[in-house]
C-alpha cells in the first residue's frame, strides 16, 4: 500500500495525510465523547457516547484529549470494561455522523465508527500509542477497502448492511491483524472471519427507526473486528 502511495506523492507526504486522517478520527471520538442531547431527525433519540464515558471514568478529572487516554488506562484491562470502551468509541462517532460533524468516510460515513474505535482499542490496550504502528493499522484496513470496492461494493443500498459494517469490521480485523505483527496470510483470514459474520445482514429502515439498530450493529462490527483479530493472529482458525 505504501509503495503504491509513493507512485503518486512522495512517501513525507504520504505519512501527513494519513496523520491528518487519524487526527480527524481522535477530534471526532473525543467530541462524541463529551457531547451530550437529542440526535436531529425528530425521533428524540438521546446521545449514548457522553454518558457511557462519565459513567466509565467516574469522578477522573482531565483537560484534553492525552490526559483523556490516560484516565482511560488506569481503569484496567478487564473484558467488560474494555469492550465498553470499544462501544462507546464506535457510538461517539455514529453520532456525530448523525448530527452532520465531520467524521472519516471509513469506508462509508454509516460504517464510520468501526476504525476509528478498533484503533483507540489497539493503542489504548495493545501498547499501539506510536505513529508508525498507527500509519501501518491505517495502511492495512485501507487496502482490504480498496479489495471490497474494486471487487464488490461498499454501498449498502447495493449490498445491504453487510456492505458498510461487513467491509469495515473486515478492514479493522485485518489491520488489528497485522499490527499485532500477524502476516499478511493471517490479516486476510481476519478479514473473511469478519465478513462472513455479517452475511446477509440487512436493514430496512422505517422512516429512519433503522438508525438505532444500525447503531447496534456498528458496536457489534468492532466487537468482532478484535475477536477475529485474536483468533487469526493466534492461529486458531
Amino acid at each position: 500500500m505504501n509503495e503504491n502511495e509513493q507512485a503518486w506523492r512522495p512517501e513525507a507526504e504520504v505519512r501527513k495525510k494519513i496523520l491528518d486522517i487519524w487526527q480527524v478520527m481522535k477530534d471526532c471520538v473525543y467530541r462524541g465523547c463529551h457531547t451530550d442531547g437529542i440526535l436531529p431527525g425528530g425521533l428524540e433519540v438521546r446521545r449514548r457516547a457522553a454518558a457511557m464515558n462519565k459513567n466509565q471514568l467516574k469522578d477522573d478529572e482531565y483537560n484534553n484529549y492525552e490526559e483523556w487516554l490516560k484516565c482511560i488506562k488506569k481503569g484496567g484491562d478487564s473484558f467488560k470494561y474494555i469492550m465498553d470502551w470499544v462501544s462507546c468509541f464506535a457510538l461517539a462517532v455514529n453520532e456525530e455522523n448523525a448530527s452532520f460533524s465531520r467524521v472519516v468516510t471509513a469506508p462509508t460515513n454509516g460504517s464510520a465508527g468501526v476504525i476509528p474505535a478498533v484503533l483507540h482499542y489497539f493503542i489504548l490496550f495493545c501498547d499501539g500509542n506510536d505513529e508508525n504502528k498507527i500509519i501501518k493499522f491505517l495502511m492495512t484496513a485501507s487496502e482490504i477497502g480498496c479489495i471490497f470496492k474494486k471487487e464488490s461494493t461498499i454501498s449498502a443500498a447495493m449490498g445491504g448492511c453487510q456492505a458498510e459494517i461487513g467491509v469495515s469490521s473486515s478492514m479493522a480485523a485485518a489491520a488489528l491483524t497485522e499490527a499485532l505483527g500477524g502476516s499478511q496470510k493471517q490479516a486476510l483470514m481476519a478479514a473473511e472471519i469478519a465478513m462472513e459474520h455479517h452475511f446477509r445482514h440487512d436493514l430496512r429502515p422505517y422512516q429512519r427507526f433503522g438508525a438505532g439498530a444500525l447503531y447496534r450493529k456498528k458496536c457489534n462490527g468492532c466487537h468482532k473486528s478484535d475477536y477475529c483479530g485474536s483468533i487469526s493472529h493466534a492461529g486458531r482458525s
